[in-house]
């Protein structure tokens, strides 16, 4: 949850320094240059080591959570019940009742959004893992908590599932090779090897140990 700490990094050679709990207002798109990867990023810690080039952290996020209170971790004695997320969303927003429509309007009234497609979108992703709804809540006593067990039951992997880390590189076209690639072969660790030595003296060399037996 980085979006709980402050950060510091580079933008266009200014130092820029940001409260955690105004980092989402600072995020932008990232684009990767793959479809389907609806990335944003924002501020690390302190990455002001890294001179030679502004800093960000990639990740995906919805920014709304940090507007309307659900990365919160006070203590609230009404998530220590066994209640329908519904009623939940309606304390935490301080909603009128528990209905969708007034539920959506009390989100609406706490964040911004640069157009309707995007309104539209991020209420989409709080719809999906039930806070409007009649589910029960995890009784974990805050706002976060109760939502990251929710989102550990959601998003718990399948049978045959993985996880993913996109990692986006540019080699000045060294690497020629399309598609999701292993580095398993001379065409691509090659590349990656020279970089690495070149600009950050980073070495693997290799020996071939003799044993008698």
């Amino acid at each position: 949850m980085l979006a709980l700490n402050n950060a510091k990094y580079l933008e266009n050679g200014k130092e820029m320094n940001v409260r955690g709990e105004d980092l989402m207002g600072t995020a932008k798109p990232y684009h990767t240059g793959f479809l389907g990867f609806n990335f944003v990023a924002y501020g690390n810690l302190d990455s002001t080591g890294y001179l030679d080039r502004d800093s960000w952290h990639p990740s995906l996020h919805w920014r709304i959570l940090v507007d309307i209170g659900f990365l919160r971790d006070e203590e609230q004695d009404f998530l220590k019940e066994t209640i329908a997320w519904k009623e939940a969303t309606k304390t935490i927003l301080g909603a009128s009742s528990s209905s969708e429509n007034d539920l959506v309007s009390a989100v609406s009234s706490k964040t911004t959004f640069r157009n309707i497609d995007e309104r539209n979108q991020l209420v989409a992703g709080l719809k999906w893992p039930g806070i409007f709804s009649e589910s029960k809540i995890t009784q974990k006593g805050n706002p976060l908590d109760a939502l990251c067990a929710t989102l550990e039951e959601k998003m718990a992997y399948q049978e045959g599932e993985r996880d993913l880390v996109l990692s986006n590189k540019v080699l000045d076209g060294r690497i020629s090779d399309k598609g999701i690639l292993v580095p398993m072969n001379p065409s691509i660790n090659k590349p990656l090897m020279q970089e690495l030595e070149e600009k950050h003296g980073l070495v693997f060399p290799a020996s071939l140990l003799r044993h008698t037996y």
